[in-house]
């Protein structure tokens, strides 16, 4: 019994290595970003970003709450930093419709599936 237990929990901590949104397929044991079936190389802070961005899909997430999760700092105030890493993002997975990073205007951006 325990050892069917093991085996389960084993089991759903692999599945959770592995996150889907449309079509993209984020790794995080491999540390691999895949886009239709194409890998798509990614930088450690775009990985990162991405990943966050997924598991709050769906959700607004303001610019400061982004910069705190991802970039570890408390920045209130103006920087570029996201927004040319969201332009990155965008430019190299191409969204083909079953997904999108939104611009929220006043807010920061949203991940939609």
């Amino acid at each position: 019994m325990r050892a069917h237990l093991r085996k389960q929990k084993s089991e759903a901590e692999d599945d959770s290595e592995v996150l889907i949104a449309g079509n993209l397929v984020l790794n995080r044991k491999k540390h691999e970003v895949t886009c239709e079936g194409k890998k798509v190389a990614l930088t450690p802070k775009e990985f990162q970003l991405l990943e966050y961005m997924i598991k709050n899909k769906n959700m607004n997430l303001s610019r400061e709450q982004i910069l705190r999760q991802v970039w570890k700092y408390n920045y209130i105030g103006k920087t570029r930093t996201l927004d040319m890493h969201i332009n990155k993002l965008r430019h190299k997975l191409n969204s083909s419709g079953t997904w999108r990073i939104k611009t929220v205007y006043g807010v920061g951006y949203k991940f939609e599936v």
